[in-house]
């Protein structure tokens, strides 16, 4: 009698023990679908950070009354507008003075109905460029160094010979090589690939990002970005998810860079967003991401959308460099919102504040100073 019931619990404990392993497997099954990341993923700890004092901002250039974002190439200052006739209105940083209006609105001859996207500045020896989306999925370069001599827009229309009616995004690598990204399946997946000629190509190693779905809202796994076309690589910053993708284009390299302990649950914070009400709860992570020739700078939020639009007194924000690598190199602390960020050919830190009742552009310190100190 004993020893039927201890093989009766022998029987039992590997039923137990065999229903254990297979929860377990279907957890670790469960993650793939649940984490958009790579499988090497490195937890950033900044030993470099810089605190922006107040005392060192100096207010720039004025007249800039409903700028919602703004760039920095050069020596040259884009303000973004979406209230005036023209959606561009360009300073020279030299002398902080206006010069002209660009990219103007309306349905006619290199006139836009939506503002630029996707933008890319290049430059020759003799011109500077930027390159940008509009006018339902056109590509356009705007030579800015004619456009500023002649006083009007010299603009022409480099659109590839290719079907492109969901294209999200498109950047151009080099004369014949685009980064595309399109939207599928109802809008709830990003699908990104390379252009070459009038083929696309698959990009190596990023199936665990084009596969990934959401079942509410895209925005879940939206993202900016920022190309290096010296490295052939692409910065990913997340709008809603505390991390950053970074891979290669030929597959050989691709690191996921998590700011916190933990990466985020993408499905948690897809169904976090289904009412009206959860919305301002929400984080806001990743405000802008810029390349530059030995590095990259992402701006984090970190903060709900509720306080992002309504304290800027009371919120903070960070600018974070890394190296194409992924390897952090320096966290500026900046005491305030600011809603953009750009460089300049002089190294010095500009920084777009609007969360206030008069937009500012402040001047800060020379990156690369920082970086010395």
């Amino acid at each position: 009698m004993i020893n039927t019931i201890y093989i009766h619990l022998r029987f039992i404990t590997k039923i137990v023990s065999l229903i254990g392993v297979c929860f377990f497997l279907g957890c670790c099954n469960h993650l793939p679908e649940s984490y958009m990341c790579f499988e090497d993923v490195e937890n950033i700890t900044f030993t470099r950070t810089v605190d922006v004092s107040e005392k060192d901002l100096q207010n720039v250039c004025t007249g800039i009354e409903g700028c919602s974002n703004m760039f920095i190439y050069d020596s040259l200052l884009v303000c973004a507008f979406t209230g005036a006739d023209y959606y561009w209105k360009i300073y020279s940083l030299n002398d902080n003075q206006f010069k002209t209006w660009l990219i103007r609105k309306g349905h006619g001859h290199n006139e836009f109905s939506s503002p630029p996207s996707s933008l890319t500045f290049k430059c020759d020896d003799k011109n500077l460029y930027c390159e940008f989306m509009t006018n339902k999925n056109h590509l356009y370069r705007c030579n800015l160094t004619q456009s500023l001599l002649l006083g009007n827009d010299s603009i022409t229309d480099i659109t590839p010979n290719v079907e492109m009616q969901s294209c999200r995004w498109m950047s151009r690598l080099d004369d014949s090589i685009y980064y595309y990204s399109d939207l599928l399946l109802g809008y709830n997946k990003y699908n990104r690939k390379l252009l070459s000629g009038n083929s696309f190509q698959d990009i190596s190693g990023i199936e665990t990002l084009n596969d990934f779905r959401v079942e509410n809202d895209i925005n879940t796994i939206s993202y900016l970005y920022s190309l290096s076309p010296d490295h052939q690589r692409i910065a990913e910053a997340m709008l809603r998810l505390n991390q950053i993708n970074l891979y290669s284009f030929d597959g050989t390299f691709k690191k996921t860079l998590c700011i916190g302990d933990a990466l985020m649950d993408v499905n948690a914070v897809d169904k976090s967003g289904t009412s009206m009400f959860s919305r301002g709860s929400m984080l806001k992570c990743f405000g802008g991401v810029v390349s530059y020739s030995d590095y990259f700078v992402a701006l984090y939020h970190g903060v709900s959308y509720k306080d992002y639009e309504t304290s800027d007194d009371k919120q903070t924000c960070s600018l974070m460099v890394f190296d194409w690598d992924g390897n952090p190199i320096l966290k500026v602390n900046v005491p305030f919102t600011i809603t953009s960020f750009g460089i300049s050919k002089d190294g010095y830190m500009y920084f777009l504040r609007n969360n206030t009742e008069t937009e500012q552009i402040l001047k800060y310190k020379r990156l690369d100073d920082l970086l010395d100190s």
